[in-house]
């Protein structure tokens, strides 16, 4: 049994009342309850964060928001250099640069929930992959109501919906995942 499954059963025992454990002791010393060796290895091991679920917490708590975080520093150096811009083009990049980091925060929040196994971890990741695709619309429609711009604001605004419509298949693709694998339902069915 892996630690940490050790430690959720051992915190789980330790609320019991005295007499539940020694019912629970009494249970366990049972002549016909079956013995460890007694089971068989039914194939892979799918508990914990290892493979396609390691690579989504890495993508989560670094790629995202080390990508974000860049890609929000060159927006903001492209807003810089296109000074003056349209009260409407600065509320388009500030909204875009404050979403970004807080989506680049929360990325790392559900990363670091995964890869501690917290409960409740894979709906968290649910809801920002949700958020995802939800902030990638807002920012395709407030563009679309800024209406066109100077030459240097298209490029900045096609650079921002270009990012954010890159969310989506990555929501889509990881949702379904997180529905589907093995090892999620394993390693956090018990949790949520």
């Amino acid at each position: 049994m892996p630690d940490y499954e050790l430690l959720h059963l051992r915190s789980q025992i330790s609320t019991l009342r005295d007499s539940a454990k020694i019912a629970l002791a009494d249970e366990i010393e049972k002549p016909d309850l079956k013995k460890a060796e007694d089971f068989k290895d039914t194939g892979p091991n799918y508990i914990g964060v290892r493979g396609w679920l390691l690579l989504l917490v890495i993508y989560l708590m670094a790629i995202i928001p080390v990508g974000m975080i860049e890609m929000s520093v060159e927006e903001f150096l492209l807003w810089r250099g296109s000074w003056p811009i349209p009260a409407a083009g600065l509320f388009f990049v500030l909204t875009d640069i404050v979403s970004s980091f807080v989506l680049a925060g929360a990325a790392f929040y559900v990363g670091f929930r995964l890869w501690k196994i917290k409960p409740g971890a894979i709906q968290a990741t649910r809801n920002y992959l949700k958020a995802l695709v939800v902030y990638a619309v807002f920012v395709v429609v407030l563009f679309a109501l800024l209406g066109r711009a100077p030459e240097r604001w298209d490029l900045l605004g096609m650079l921002g919906i270009f990012r954010a419509m890159g969310n989506i298949p990555f929501a889509i693709v990881v949702y379904v995942y997180l529905n589907r694998s093995k090892r999620v339902a394993t390693t956090y069915g018990h949790l949520n």
